[in-house]
């Protein structure tokens, strides 16, 4: 990984773990926040970053999934290989993802005492 990469990649993870305070993220903002920082990246560069992110939030706590809208729940993958298997779906896409393409992140609610 380049320094810009890793650069772009904290400054993404920031942003949207901000946003995971409040709601769940769809996977399709990551390649969209990471072109608003770095918008000559290559595909390459844009997947390596969003690999970098995931790598980041899921090591602090968030979690990849899918939501079950009928049920309304998360309902997320298994920890181990979640961010390869994020990436594994991208890479089939052939394209950056749009809504509805991979999945969503969620950072549970951590208990706050009374």
């Amino acid at each position: 990984m380049t320094g810009r990469e890793n650069a772009v990649a904290e400054i993404v993870a920031a942003e949207i773990s901000r946003e995971l305070d409040e709601d769940y993220v769809e996977m399709w903002k990551l390649p969209r926040r990471i072109r608003e920082e770095w918008p000559d990246a290559t595909g390459h560069e844009v997947q390596a970053v969003a690999e970098i992110v995931l790598t980041m939030l899921v090591g602090a706590g968030a979690r990849i999934g899918d939501i079950d809208w009928q049920a309304e729940k998360f309902r997320p993958w298994p920890p181990v290989g979640a961010v390869g298997r994020a990436m594994d779906a991208w890479v089939r896409l052939g394209r950056e993802p749009n809504m509805g393409d991979i999945g969503w992140l969620d950072k549970p609610a951590t208990d706050v005492p009374p």
